[in-house]
């Protein structure tokens, strides 16, 4: 896979406006059928699942394929991208790649021969939120946004004392060690309120 594409609609807008993008320079360019499917999402996916997904689109639809199939769909548990063209399998070596990096960012892969084709799914859990109280997912927002504990507790009506004690709690949630790496958490889930 190309290391070098990491687009910044990926970075700011996420999965499903990258996606649209590319298949739209694609159709530009090449005038290639593309039939794309995408659900939306409140929450963004990890970056690195977010990246390998895009990346391995791109990889698939820079082979030239006359037609090809993208849907992206969350259920409770995970969300599956789906891809199809009319080409033949990845070499041995990008389906090892692709494989090992999935694994990596806790995912699976199946990729197999289809009628003219080949079809890929990838599959990855979801890290749900839902285990944060609602005081929490606010605090959360607010911090995102740049604000103080004292500013957060103003907006929130609680003192910034009440504020920091929520934070230790979001921090071991969350398995991050700072308000920076709590921030970037938020951040890549879309989680902010301004």
């Amino acid at each position: 896979m190309q290391d070098t594409l990491h687009p910044t609609t990926l970075d700011s807008l996420g999965l499903a406006a990258a996606l649209e993008s590319l298949v739209s320079q694609q159709l530009r360019a090449a005038g290639r059928r593309i039939d794309l499917r995408l659900g939306r999402f409140q929450e963004r996916l990890p970056a690195e699942v977010e990246l390998l997904i895009f990346r391995a689109i791109t990889d698939w639809i820079g082979r030239d394929p006359s037609h090809a199939a993208i849907s992206l769909e969350r259920d409770e548990a995970a969300v599956t991208i789906t891809y199809q063209d009319d080409g033949d399998l990845p070499a041995e070596a990008e389906q090892r790649a692709l494989f090992e990096q999935a694994r990596a960012a806790g995912g699976a892969v199946d990729l197999r021969a289809v009628d003219a084709g080949f079809r890929a799914r990838l599959r990855f859990p979801l890290q749900s939120l839902a285990a944060l109280t609602p005081r929490e997912h606010d605090i959360l927002a607010l911090l995102a946004d740049g604000l103080t504990n004292k500013q957060i507790g103003a907006a929130l009506g609680i003192s910034a004392r009440t504020v920091n004690f929520h934070l230790d709690n979001l921090y071991a949630k969350l398995g991050v060690n700072s308000r920076t790496e709590a921030a970037v958490y938020a951040l890549r889930h879309g989680l902010r309120r301004t």
